[in-house]
This record gives C-alpha cells, sequence and structure tokens, in this order.
C-alpha cells in the first residue's frame, strides 16, 4: 500500500462548499499518509486542470482554497504521476485487456479507474459531496462480474476504519515477506534493509508473483551459485558486477536482485523492482546498488 488514489466519480453539481470540503479532505488525508509513511503523491486519473468537480477544475479548487498550508499541501499531494501512466507501468497487458472488455459503474458512471485502485490496493479518497460517497466502501457494479467493493476515505472524523484497513495491508506484507524467508530458509537468507522497504511498497499482487517464481526456480534447480538460465534467474553482469543475480517475470516485467554468499549458503535478497521503473542505465544503476547491499550484508554478517 502505497498512495491513496483520487475519486473523480462525483456528482455535476452540488450545494455544499466545495473548496471547503477539500480543504478538510487534504489536510486529513496528509496526516494519515504521514502517520503510516505512505508515499506523499496521490494518484490522479488526469491532469488536476482536466478533473472537474461540481463544475470547476481541480487546479482551480486547489488555487481557492484560502489558507496557504492547506493550498501548498494540495499542490505537493496532486502534482504527480496520474493513473493511466501507472497502469501501463504495474498492470500485465492480460490484465489491462480483461478489464477494457468489462464494464463498471458508480452511481451510473463509469468506474474503471475505481477498480483500478482496487486491484492495486489503493484506497480511494472521495470528497463527501453526496450520501453514496460517505461510505466506508464503494459498491462498484458490472453487469458481467460479481460487485467490488472499494476501499473508500472520505475525511470522517472516526478514522479507525481506514487506519485498520492500512496496517491490515501492512501486515499482510510483513507476513508475505516472512513466508518467502520461509521458502528460502530462515537460516540460510538475508533480506537487507533496502529489499525490506521495496517489499512494503509494492501491491500484494507483485509479492505473491515473486514468492511463486522462486519457488518455482527452487523447484526446478534454478537458485544455486552460478546457476543462470535467462528465463528464470540470471546472472547480470553491469560494469564488473558478475555477483548479482536477478530473478525475472516477463509479465508484469518485476526484478528482484539477489545474490550469494562465497560458498553459495546464503542468499542476500537486494533489491526489487519493475522493468518499467527500471529500464536501461537505470537498471545498470539498480543492479549495481544490488552489488554494493550483498557486499554490505555479508560483511554486516561476517560471512
Amino acid at each position: 500500500m502505497t498512495t491513496f488514489y483520487f475519486n473523480e466519480v462525483l456528482p455535476a453539481q452540488s450545494s455544499k462548499d466545495v473548496v471547503a470540503l477539500f480543504g478538510d479532505l487534504v489536510l486529513k488525508a496528509a496526516r494519515l499518509i504521514k502517520k503510516f509513511h505512505l508515499s506523499r503523491p496521490i494518484i490522479i486519473e488526469k491532469p488536476s486542470s482536466e478533473i472537474s468537480i461540481c463544475g470547476m477544475p481541480l487546479s482551480t479548487i486547489i488555487e481557492a482554497c484560502p489558507k496557504r498550508d492547506v493550498k501548498n499541501e494540495a499542490y505537493f499531494l496532486f502534482s504527480h504521476s496520474t493513473l493511466q501512466e501507472l497502469e501501463k507501468k504495474t498492470l500485465t497487458n492480460d490484465d489491462l485487456d480483461a478489464l477494457l472488455a468489462t464494464t463498471f459503474e458508480f452511481d451510473g458512471q463509469d468506474a474503471m479507474n475505481l477498480v483500478i485502485a482496487h486491484i492495486m490496493e489503493w484506497p480511494v479518497l472521495s470528497m463527501p459531496l453526496s450520501d453514496s460517497l460517505q461510505k466506508d466502501y464503494l459498491i462498484i457494479t458490472s453487469p458481467t462480474e460479481e460487485d467490488i467493493k472499494v476501499v473508500n476515505y472520505y475525511a470522517q472524523d472516526d478514522t479507525a476504519f481506514i487506519e485498520h484497513w492500512i496496517s491490515e495491508k501492512e501486515t499482510a506484507a510483513y507476513h508475505g515477506l516472512e513466508k518467502l524467508k520461509c521458502l528460502l530458509g530462515i537460516d540460510n537468507v538475508i533480506v537487507t534493509d533496502e529489499f525490506e522497504k521495496e517489499w512494503g511498497t509494492a501491491i500484494k499482487q507483485h509479492q505473491d508473483i515473486v514468492y511463486e517464481r522462486f519457488k518455482y526456480a527452487q523447484d526446478n534447480g534454478k537458485l544455486t551459485l552460478g546457476g543462470s538460465d535467462d528465463t528464470t534467474v540470471r546472472k547480470d553482469v553491469v560494469k564488473g558486477t558478475p555477483d548479482v543475480y536477478e530473478l525475472k517475470q516477463k509479465g508484469s516485467g518485476i526484478r528482484v536482485y539477489f545474490g550469494y554468499s562465497a560458498d553459495g549458503g546464503k542468499i542476500v535478497l537486494a533489491g526489487f523492482s519493475t522493468k518499467a521503473r527500471a529500464a536501461g542505465a537505470e537498471q545498470s544503476t539498480d543492479i549495481i546498488c544490488a552489488q554494493g547491499r550483498i557486499k554490505r550484508a555479508l560483511a554486516a554478517a561476517d560471512i
């Protein structure tokens, strides 16, 4: 769980004070983000100047905020990557094809992006402009699929619900890592701080893929010092870094970098990224960083 997704499926009109509601939402969301150390940028469906809320662009609403601290926070939160960019980087082509072939609705409006947010495990951030938006879950309907309950935060005073949901996701990520460590052997695996942090910010779908790929590599004798087949586990050589191995998954573009102790008895998990986020020169940098992490981890363990 890394961020909130701003819900653009809103009423076309409202008698409420939109600017005041938005300001309250910004401040309360910012507090939750800080409390749980989430990624501060909030994912938006398109640039803020193109998102209409009750006839006003989101950028206009931000500019109309009377308090400077609220305005500054809003500019920071809503000035980053759009949903379209992220869904291409994170969802596989099969995922996108299956979604695009289905109709999803909320309050009679297209809710495809809310479903994507649900898949990505982003809680939705809604302005409470109507009763239907003041719910802990938004119910997304489809004529061909079961209803989907999307987690929704609308700046309610009682934050226990959303805090519990976020904590559950963090706990699930922790247990997922413990499961991976058990697979590789508790006494044989070293997890770097960097890998643990990257694992914690990955969506569960990607964590599950990493576990299954490691299990496949293990079951097929690929997790050995010097082992490499270029489809499951590849040995990377970038600027003299022959000691870094890469666990691959073609569909999602996931890359996990790891290494071994000199005798092959210990495996060091050093990096977790995706192909879209780390390509070309950036990937080379990731490999070099992974080598440094592996060396430091082995030195700290006196191996």
